[in-house]
């Protein structure tokens, strides 16, 4: 008889987001990064979901947006036991063209320990997608103020601008504001 050892598992995994960040605003995402943790089994796989509406989609399927839900959770990559990354080397293509300008976006992950035990509550974090900046408009002064409208002359002997005004403001939606 040789005798055998085991450990019982009846912890569910957990797992979070290091990237993209919890409320922030982002130009661009090319992956999705973060942490698992199974510590006594390990982890076994990681999935990702992407959505502008997780209860009518559209859904990120791995390369395009579809509203067919089966396909929502994706395979991320582990790195180690306790990070991963998506996309990996699952087969979904990039993320690049993924996003749109004024969006809001949800990212959820879960864990699956080699235990064969799925996170209860998988983490959600939201961000909003913007590229367009913000558009500036000077009022005043109405042109340069000097030939030449610079100077390299001592600070008392300067051309001061006396008034300067204008406006800018980032107003569509989702928008990060100025």
């Amino acid at each position: 008889l040789t005798p055998a050892c085991f450990a019982v598992d009846n912890t569910p995994p957990i797992s979070s987001f290091t990237w993209p960040a919890n409320g922030r605003y982002a130009n661009a995402i090319s992956s999705l990064t973060g942490t698992a943790n199974a510590d006594v089994a390990g982890p076994q796989t990681i999935e990702v979901k992407i959505t502008t509406n997780n209860i009518t989609g559209p859904w990120w399927d791995g390369s395009a947006w579809s509203f067919n839900a089966a396909n929502s959770w994706r395979p991320a990559q582990l790195l180690s036991q306790t990070s991963w990354v998506y996309p990996g080397t699952a087969g979904d293509g990039p993320l690049g063209g993924a996003f749109s300008d004024h969006n809001r976006y949800f990212f959820y992950v879960r864990a699956t320990d080699r235990a064969g035990q799925q996170e209860v509550s998988p983490p959600v974090v939201s961000t909003d997608f913007d590229t367009t900046p913000p558009v500036l408009t000077i009022a005043r002064p109405k042109g340069p103020p000097g030939s030449p409208p610079y100077s390299n002359l001592p600070l008392d002997n300067a051309r001061w601008l006396q008034l300067a005004s204008g406006t800018v403001n980032d107003v569509q939606p989702f928008a990060s504001g100025v």
